[in-house]
């Protein structure tokens, strides 16, 4: 069917007809990892077929990925600011304990 599509690509009759069945072997399959793991592993593997993606390894959206690098850097730059008054303090610390 994909190689006719290929050939026919203004075939839209024939891709609606793909699409259908596609989506009806994934509803069959869910059906089966939530019923029976055995047997859906097995199909998963005779059809060549990847499974759901785990969570980790779901595609991250590049406004998440802009706001995680965001917040990476203003984490960054809170802990520079918080060593550079430790050193001052430790400095002032220092200075004191000299004097006397």
């Amino acid at each position: 069917m994909q190689e006719h599509l290929i050939t026919h690509s203004k075939d839209n009759h024939s891709r609606k007809g793909l699409l259908e069945m596609v989506g009806k072997r994934r509803k069959h399959l869910n059906y089966l990892r939530l019923h029976d793991k055995e047997v859906y592993e097995d199909l998963l593997k005779l059809l060549k077929l990847k499974g759901p993606q785990k969570e980790h390894e779901k595609r991250v959206s590049k406004k998440k990925q802009l706001k995680e690098k965001v917040e990476a850097k203003v984490k960054e730059k809170a802990v520079k600011k918080t060593e550079k008054k430790a050193k001052k303090a430790t400095k002032k610390v220092a200075k004191k304990t000299a004097k006397k």
